[in-house]
């Protein structure tokens, strides 16, 4: 009776043990989807965002072609080529953050100028800060060397300038 005792603790013991490890493992898919919505929601606003300015300037040149100068069209067709880029980056960085998630993802850290990495962020962005007349800037004079894996800091940088982005009231700044 007293083996018998002592298994069957033992047994509700190791119950107890695989409940909480349920419990905290649940409690972590919770958080990941939390973060895995978030990012979604991000990535889909930027998307939309920028896709939706490259269909409003491709619609007129289709449908009022005529009403367009050259000087304007040299500036829409500008603005159509960033926001290409802009898509294509954004698309870049959703597949590099699934990458990640599946544990694909390749770090590669090196020493380079975290302000080129700035501008590049600006220059994807430079069509939102437009659209809402906010001034990017950034307060970095001369070249500033970090090591960093480029594409998780670009990453964090656009996230970065695109919460500030979307906080700012128009007419206003951003900077680093």
């Amino acid at each position: 009776l007293k083996n018998a005792n002592i298994r069957l603790e033992k047994e509700i013991n190791e119950r107890k043990r695989a409940e909480e490890e349920i419990v905290r493992t649940n409690e972590l898919l919770a958080e990941s989807n939390l973060t895995k919505d978030k990012l979604f929601s991000i990535i889909s606003h930027d998307l939309r965002s920028s896709i939706g300015s490259f269909m409003s300037m491709l619609k007129l040149l289709v449908e009022e072609p005529e009403i367009v100068e050259e000087k304007e069209l040299r500036e829409i067709l500008v603005n159509m080529e960033e926001s290409a880029e802009s898509t294509y980056n954004l698309l870049e960085n959703l597949l590099g953050w699934a990458k990640s998630q599946r544990g694909v993802i390749e770090i590669t850290p090196e020493e380079a100028e975290i302000n080129l990495v700035v501008d590049e962020v600006f220059s994807v962005l430079s069509h939102i800060s437009k659209s809402k007349k906010i001034q990017l800037s950034s307060k970095i004079t001369e070249p500033v060397f970090a090591y960093f894996d480029h594409n998780s800091i670009t990453i964090v940088i656009r996230n970065l300038v695109s919460n500030a982005l979307k906080f700012t009231k128009a007419n206003g700044n951003v900077w680093i």
